[in-house]
């Protein structure tokens, strides 16, 4: 599942800017750029749904992870914001999903920039 299909939501702070420092050198927050950073097609989160947390019997967890995308939108990096702590392998699933996803950069008066978002990855077992 992907942004409008589903799997993948942007979301961005609900604070002013005056209260959040540039995220990285060289990137600008996507709320800042004219347009955002946005997901190309799809991706089949079944594929990534951590063995280990399947075996435990959760069916469903939500994971939030600040990307980095460069000016052609290429996934150079990510952090965790909210995750399980590396405990049931949702946060390493998580970044593999983003980083098989295809970006369109965030644009800037019509010029592709660097741009930083938080995207939230969730996860259903499908049981």
């Amino acid at each position: 599942m992907l942004c409008a299909a589903g799997f993948l939501s942007g979301c961005e702070f609900n604070l002013k800017n005056d209260f959040i420092p540039p995220p990285r050198e060289g990137y600008i927050w996507a709320r800042n750029a004219d347009t955002p950073p946005l997901l190309s097609g799809k991706i089949d989160s079944s594929r990534f749904y951590p063995g280990k947390a399947r075996a435990r019997g959760i069916q469903e967890y939500a994971v939030s992870v600040l990307c980095f995308i460069d000016e052609d939108g290429t996934f150079v990096d990510s952090e965790i914001t909210s995750g399980d702590n590396g405990l049931y392998g949702f946060d390493e699933a998580a970044t593999a999903a983003l980083r098989s996803a295809r970006f369109r950069p965030g644009l800037l008066n019509n010029r592709p920039v660097k741009t930083a978002r938080i995207f939230i990855v969730r996860f259903d077992s499908g049981r």
